[in-house]
């Protein structure tokens, strides 16, 4: 809604794409002293230096953009400096050209129009300026400011209260084939109208001027109009828009005999197919204000208006101000005329409403209400009609779009009556959540959020009595937008509709609480919206329901994966507001989508029965799932991933889209505990599902089975009283045997992330044959030499096991990782991975095994120091301690931070490691302080401080062999800070 209440023809007149844009909230003009010194400084003797200037200048102005009005104390100064260097005899031409270029920013950044007005507009500066525009060429794209700026002075000018006629020094009769000064500044218009530049702008601002004197119109307003009407091809924008203009400040009277013969001409315009956006804005446009040319300015007396505006007394607890719902009571004119033309106008508008641009749209939606304003009731409701009729499901996107505008311009001009409401309001609501996805591009962004803006106009202008049966509809119906629409401005504009209907209306339920919890900036973070937002305002009764329904009606079956699966998550927050409707309502609707056609309904479906499940487990023990759920429902629940699977819908074209939500489903039925322990061929199909998923080339789907795996082990794997099943025994052992006879590195990814996500109970009895399996995915071999990816995630998970197994011996007496023989493998792998240098295409890919290796040597020696100091040797640690340092002077800055964080926290471990040697010297280099705040991935900062570990001989190998590895990298700046330091 923000590009709907800003100003569009104030923002379209600035050229703002040549300035340096800086937004700022200042207080005054504080930059004077330095815009007049270099005004003074103008000069065109060194182009370079000029330049530099005029950029200086455009910086130190741009900072007002926002703020313009802070220039008015030293504008007219400004200007009388710039003036007075085009004015002087004695200044060179390319100096003047100097001085207009300062001028043209001082026009963008300020406005034209308050710039105009101060330019100097006395008689005797007709001739001169003139004299000057003529004499560019309009074709030298390095003076395009003078003319510019040329053509706006001469704009002012022209307003001289003097007839022109005075101006020449022969009569017509004399003229001999001269030009009159009205001839001269007709060609002058009629040659910048029709260029491409910027200039056209002014040109077209001076001929509206121009052409609606009194003493120009009957002479040269009808053979300007014929010029354009002969413009061969699509007329240039510069011509529309001085038509419009002209049409805008013309007098009725004068303006009457040129309309039809001008509309024709427009509706010829808005037929081009080859017409650029911008021409077709000024099409309709002038179309709308020659219809404005028909009807005789009036102010419809039927329109509706309401009574107190005043914020304060809407939210006063005791009613002080009677609002009046009446429209005024003044006759209807009798005599009134509506010219056939006027038909033609507002159908003309009513296509607008369907244009593809949006400017275009706006622009015919401005029109119809101002049009509707001056017409009788009979016929302004027949408009309001003719606008509701564009709005139907037969229509494009665009005349939804456009639809919406326009019920907001009649609304907001009180042409909407209290009548039409019945109808209007359940066509905003299907606004308000119009979404969908045509080709490969989303619609209904720009519809909802001129929804919105429909919901912010009703909000001023009907009295809350009028909206009062509609206020629980419009304000859920926000409330949902706000929290759950895909796009930031959507939800930032239903924000700013509910919070102008809560001030105005001061009868939405739960108004204030609402928009102090969504207010602009929490709704503007799409994920905070979802899950957090909605949770505080379906608190209130009245908005649970329609925000559950919501999700369940538009979001599960959305076109976007994210928020499908964000949709799944609300509805898993969700879930203990509404535990009954759940159970009842919205599970039954989710089974059945999960049988649909539609690719993205199953997945939306499954991936949100799974989360509401998990959602039953927060509920209280008298709401408890299998109270509230029957017979047949947790029957199909349990046999949804059996039946997708005899659909053959986890193979081909979205596969891997199904295999995620499954996994995500097995994953939050077991988080939710549900009570299927006895029906083995259900849990068999589960395990295969996530065994298979495991050996998948797509990342995510690796992820999600990693990510079930463990829930499932914890509920599955255990009986009702926490015994651990047979089923731990089998599934381990197939995890083991799939590492030790993997032909493709993503499935060995895929497993040894697996084992390492299991919980504690799972290592029960083969604690070494799985750290042996581990350690043996993380050797380097011929068939495994480039298969680094699967090496790290090797290791990542032997630090996982290591951690999750602990230091406590295991019920069935099994060695664990700190047992000596064990110890010595893991420690063996991790620095053995400090060793790994495999590079490829992709460069030097070791560095992933290597960052793995050292986080894992951080964990597990900080593991040991806790609870097993013996497995820790100082022979050891002189290795772990010399290759992290190694590390940390190499060539690749993300692997040289990580090697730094690691080294911080072996040297301050809790409790002390008194197996490092020069333990004391290191403490010394490396204090505390200065691992707190140093930069490890800046060479600057981290190489003095390693370079001073050579006088330690523990690491004086180390350090060397870290420095002449990273020696030969391509950054120059590393291999001159490392020499600096080694000369």
């Amino acid at each position: 809604m923000s590009h709907i209440l800003g100003s569009a023809e104030d923002l379209a007149s600035k050229d703002l794409d040549s300035l340096d844009y800086v937004a700022c909230t200042k207080e005054a003009f504080t930059d004077a002293d330095e815009v007049f010194r270099l005004i003074g400084e103008v000069s065109d003797a060194d182009s370079v230096r000029a330049e530099l200037q005029l950029t200086q200048f455009t910086k130190l102005l741009s900072q007002y953009q926002l703020q313009p009005h802070l220039l008015d104390s030293h504008l007219e100064k400004i200007l009388h400096r710039l003036i007075g260097i085009v004015k002087d005899g004695q200044t060179s031409v390319d100096l003047k050209h100097e001085a207009f270029k300062y001028l043209v920013v001082v026009s963008h950044v300020r406005g034209y129009k308050t710039v105009a007005r101060m330019l100097p507009h006395e008689v005797s500066d007709l001739e001169p300026v003139l004299r000057m525009l003529m004499e560019q060429d309009a074709g030298n794209v390095n003076t395009w400011a003078t003319r510019h700026m040329l053509l706006l002075w001469l704009s002012i000018i022209v307003m001289m209260p003097f007839h022109m006629s005075k101006l020449d020094s022969f009569t017509a009769s004399e003229a001999n084939g001269r030009k009159t000064t009205m001839e001269k500044i007709l060609d002058v218009c009629k040659q910048y109208l029709s260029v491409l530049d910027s200039c056209h702008r002014p040109a077209a601002f001076l001929t509206s001027r121009f052409l609606t004197r009194s003493d120009v119109i009957k002479p040269h307003l009808g053979i300007f109009f014929d010029w354009a009407n002969k413009l061969e091809g699509n007329p240039p924008a510069g011509v529309m828009a001085a038509v419009c203009w002209i049409f805008k400040h013309g007098k009725r009277d004068d303006l009457l005999p040129f309309a039809t013969p001008m509309l024709r001409w427009a509706q010829k315009c808005t037929k081009g197919d080859q017409m650029f956006s911008l021409t077709h804005k000024f099409a309709m446009k002038l179309i709308q204000r020659i219809g404005l040319t028909y009807l005789k300015p009036r102010i419809a007396p039927w329109r509706y208006q309401r009574g107190s505006r005043s914020l304060a007394d809407n939210l006063k607890t005791v009613e002080s101000v009677e609002n009046s719902a009446e429209s005024t009571a003044e006759p209807e004119d009798e005599d009134f005329e509506v010219p056939d033309e006027l038909e033609e106008v507002v159908e003309e508008l009513i296509q607008g409403l369907r244009h593809t641009d949006l400017v275009v749209r706006w622009s015919a939606a401005k029109g119809l209400g101002r049009i509707t304003v001056r017409l009788p009731k009979e016929l302004g409701d027949e408009v309001v009609a003719s606008v509701l009729a564009v709005m139907n499901a037969r229509e494009v996107p665009h005349a939804w779009h456009g639809g919406c505008l326009a019920l907001a311009e009649l609304g907001r001009r009180g042409l909407l009556l209290p009548s039409r409401l019945p109808e209007v309001v359940p066509i905003v609501l299907k606004a308000l959540a119009f979404d969908e996805k045509r080709a490969n591009l989303p619609v209904g962004a720009v519809i909802r959020d001129s929804a919105c803006y429909v919901c912010w106009a009703f909000a001023r202008a009907f009295d809350k009595d009028v909206l009062e049966p509609y206020i629980n509809s419009i304000a859920s119906a926000l409330v949902v937008v706000t929290v759950f629409d895909r796009e930031i401005n959507c939800r930032r504009a239903a924000s700013a509709a509910f919070q102008e209907n809560v001030g105005r209306q001061g009868a939405f339920p739960h108004g204030l609480d609402i928009i102090t919890t969504a207010d602009f900036f929490s709704v503007g973070i799409r994920h905070n919206a979802f899950l957090e937002i909605s949770v505080q305002i379906a608190q209130f009764e009245e908005y649970t329901l329609p925000l559950i329904d919501h999700l369940l009606q538009k979001k599960v079956d959305h076109w976007d994966i994210s928020i499908r699966e964000l949709a799944a998550k609300a509805l898993h927050k969700l879930t203990p507001l509404a535990p009954e409707y759940m159970a009842k309502i919205v599970i039954p609707e989710l089974l059945r989508l999960t049988s649909s056609i539609d690719l993205h309904s199953r997945h939306g479906s499954i991936t949100a029965v799974g989360e509401v499940l998990a959602g039953f487990s927060k509920c209280p023990q008298e709401k408890e799932m299998t109270k509230l759920l029957d017979d047949a429902t947790l029957t199909e629940i349990r046999d949804l991933v059996t039946q997708i699977g005899k659909r053959h819908q986890f193979q081909g074209m979205g596969g891997d889209l199904m295999r995620q939500a499954v996994l995500s489903f097995i994953k939050n039925a077991s988080i939710a505990k549900m009570p299927f322990h006895k029906h083995t061929q259900t849990l068999e199909d589960w395990q295969k599902v996530m065994i298979d998923s495991m050996k998948q080339v797509d990342p995510q789907t690796r992820t999600r089975s990693v990510e079930a795996l463990p829930a499932f082990c914890e509920h599955f794997c255990k009986d009702l009283e926490g015994k651990i099943l047979p089923r731990q025994s089998t599934l381990i052992t197939i995890l083991l045997e799939a590492l030790s006879n993997i032909q493709a590195e993503t499935t060995r990814m895929g497993f040894c992330k697996a084992v390492g996500a299991l919980p504690r109970f799972m290592f029960e009895g083969v604690s070494a044959s799985v750290i042996h399996t581990l350690a043996k995915c993380s050797e380097i071999t011929a068939e495994t030499t480039k298969w680094t990816e699967s090496r790290r995630d090797a290791l990542l998970a032997l630090s996982a096991v290591c951690a999750t197994a602990g230091t406590t011996p295991s019920a069935q007496g099994d060695e664990s990782w700190w047992y000596p023989n064990q110890s010595a493998i893991v420690f063996h792998r991790f620095i053995d991975g400090l060793n790994d240098y495999t590079r490829d295409s992709r460069g030097d890919v070791g560095a992933w095994v290597r960052e793995a290796s050292m986080s894992g040597l951080q964990s597990t020696v900080q593991l040991a120091l806790i609870s097993k100091p013996c497995v820790l040797t100082e022979e050891l640690m002189t290795t772990v301690v010399g290759m992290v340092a190694r590390n940390a002077v190499e060539r690749i800055d993300r692997t040289r931070k990580h090697a730094g964080k690691v080294f911080s926290n072996l040297l301050y471990s809790h409790p002390t490691n008194n197996k490092i040697p020069c333990l004391e010297s290191l403490l010394q280099i490396f204090t505390l302080e200065i691992c707190r705040e140093i930069n490890w991935s800046a060479e600057v900062q981290t190489f003095p401080l390693f370079t001073r570990m050579l006088a330690l001989p523990p690491y004086t190998s180390h350090i060397l062999m870290g420095l002449v590895a990273s020696v030969g990298g391509l950054t120059e700046s590393l291999v001159i800070t490392k020499w600096d330091h080694n000369v």
